[in-house]
């Protein structure tokens, strides 16, 4: 067996260690455009200095099998690049059941939060937990029926501290005034005109209507508490 011969059966060695050891979430893509001799021979080249793209270093077989052909040096190259592939991004596997559960708002007075929550926009309560000098008001639209509260998206929590609303002079931030930090929330309508004119014809304070500055597929209301609302087109998001 020549000695070239042997240098590339210990190049494929390698490149075969490297496929048992990529990481999984790199697996998806491929290294077909790095196959093809002129490429290869292109990438051989700048093994030295370690110039191969680092998106190109994935665990695509076929791909895999060329590059187990291919010089020594480029291995070196495919060794190096697996050693800086960042550790501390989590296989996709282990964030599957993460889900955005809710946010929360405080709100002074919960009479009037729910009653614009629940006949304004539609929510219903879901659920409910008294706290003592607290109350915590669970909210969401009903398209997850059967589901409980942990496994559900998009609840909005409203929080309650007893006794803000007898104070005239209390009044939450909104997070629009300064110094400015949240922003908004969004509710998306199948017909924004339709839902805009009966927000109107409720008193729902407006933040900016549709015909209002340059963005006219978008409008914004106020909550009890001067909370920004966003309302978008189901089939125009923003």
């Amino acid at each position: 067996m020549p000695a070239s011969a042997g240098s590339y059966l210990a190049s494929a060695s390698s490149c075969r260690a490297l496929l048992r050891n990529t990481r999984p979430q790199y697996s998806q893509r491929s290294l077909a455009h790095l196959a093809g001799a002129p490429l290869l021979s292109q990438a051989s080249s700048r093994a030295a200095s370690a110039t191969i793209n680092r998106r190109s270093y994935v665990s695509a077989p076929s791909a895999l099998v060329s590059l187990c052909r291919s010089p020594p040096s480029l291995c070196a190259t495919l060794r190096a690049f697996h050693s800086s592939v960042p550790r501390a991004l989590p296989p996709s596997a282990e964030t599957a059941s993460y889900r955005l559960n809710h946010v929360m708002l405080r709100v002074k007075d919960p009479k009037k939060s729910l009653e614009f929550y629940e006949n304004v926009l539609g929510m219903d309560v879901i659920d409910k937990h008294d706290g003592g000098d607290f109350t915590l008001y669970f909210l969401a639209y009903q398209h997850q029926k059967g589901v409980s509260r942990g496994e559900r998206e998009a609840i909005l929590e409203l929080t309650h501290n007893h006794g803000t609303e007898n104070d005239d002079s209390f009044a939450y931030h909104n997070g629009n005034n300064e110094p400015k930090g949240f922003g908004h929330l969004c509710v998306s309508v199948d017909d924004i005109q339709a839902a805009c004119d009966r927000f109107e014809k409720l008193g729902v304070k407006f933040q900016k209507r549709l015909t209002d500055g340059k963005m006219r597929n978008i409008a914004f209301i106020l909550d009890p508490d001067n909370y920004w609302i966003e309302i978008i087109a189901t089939n125009k998001p923003q």
